[in-house]
């Protein structure tokens, strides 16, 4: 078992330096490269990263969500949460940065990033040039250089046409919201939406007059995407079963469904994603897919203490599963 004065011997330091490094005492003084040269020996030798109270105080949190869009979404309310959460538990001190301009001066002054929402290229150029060690969460576009963490959310839309096949349904529908390009200044197809047309097409039982999608993903969009849908039918011919994108999109279609006397489950099925749902209409409660919002903070956070302790060189993109939450709206 590797011991603090065999990293001594080999480092050059003394044991009463490396113990004190190692228990993040404030008091000690010491220059940065010297850390390094204790840290990279004690990786070397196969000294257990637990061990050591590592602590980096010059980490980039930045939130790409507006302040507006996470009052209404519990999603991202929560990833804010858990991800200052994990970061506290490794010793992170965050400064968060709300969306807005890059500036590539500021950035300098960091040593790594922990990344949540939409960025345009140009943003990602400034953030590749500037940083060795970053971590995307949500990312809607794949990285070479950083980790990613992501919900697989193409799991979840294939096994939630599964289920419904599985019953026997062939009418299926989607609602959803969209992505909105920071590029191209426009609403585009969101990845469930493309998943969905994808995997439905596949067993040819694609209907478009089933597919109603655009706008936030809030209880409004649910709202006038489910009105839209209503207006769209020919001779009443509700579809069987709907995958809605998120849960507060689910309430304001719910809302409507209610107002149309639409039974669920009895004349149509719904399966919805993120299990967030708080205050739903007639009691009714959703069946969701769970998604795991601690997991996905925790692995982020974990990847960029990885990457800032091994000097690890190639990236890593993290799948993280989900559960189906049953409630009254499906039954398997």
């Amino acid at each position: 078992m590797v011991t603090l004065n065999d990293i001594a011997k080999a480092s050059g330091f003394s044991p009463a330096t490396i113990s004190r490094l190692f228990k993040n005492d404030a008091t000690l003084s010491i220059r940065p490269q010297s850390k390094q040269i204790i840290f990279d020996t004690a990786l070397k030798l196969g000294y257990p990263l637990e061990k050591i109270q590592f602590a980096f105080d010059k980490i980039l949190f930045l939130y790409w969500i507006s302040e507006s869009d996470e009052q209404q979404d519990e999603y991202f309310q929560e990833m804010h949460q858990q991800l200052n959460y994990f970061a506290k538990n490794r010793h992170f001190s965050l400064t968060i940065m709300r969306k807005g301009r890059l500036d590539g001066e500021i950035l300098s002054t960091y040593d790594a990033f922990i990344a949540v929402g939409s960025f345009s290229m140009k943003d990602l150029q400034l953030l590749e040039t500037h940083f060795e060690h970053g971590v995307f969460v949500e990312a809607q576009h794949f990285q070479n250089k950083f980790d990613t963490v992501n919900p697989d959310l193409e799991y979840i839309t294939k096994k939630a046409i599964r289920l419904f096949l599985d019953k026997g349904y062939r009418k299926i529908g989607f609602i959803g919201g969209s992505y909105f390009s920071p590029d191209l200044s426009i609403e585009s197809r969101d990845i469930r939406e493309s998943y969905f047309r994808h995997y439905l097409a596949s067993y040819n039982l694609l209907q478009e007059r089933y597919i109603h999608t655009g706008g936030k993903f809030s209880i409004e969009t649910g709202i006038k995407l489910a009105h839209a849908m209503l207006a769209n039918l020919i001779n009443d011919d509700l579809p069987q079963a709907i995958l809605i994108a998120s849960d507060t999109i689910a309430l304001g279609v719910l809302e409507v469904f209610d107002q149309h006397h639409i039974q669920i489950p009895e004349q149509m099925e719904i399966i919805s994603i993120n299990n967030k749902a708080t205050a739903q209409p007639c009691s009714l409660t959703l069946t969701s897919f769970a998604i795991d919002i601690p997991e996905i903070a925790r692995t982020a956070i974990n990847l960029l203490y990885e990457q800032l302790t091994t000097h690890r060189r190639v990236s890593k993109n993290v799948l993280i599963g989900s559960h189906l939450s049953e409630g009254d709206s499906f039954h398997e």
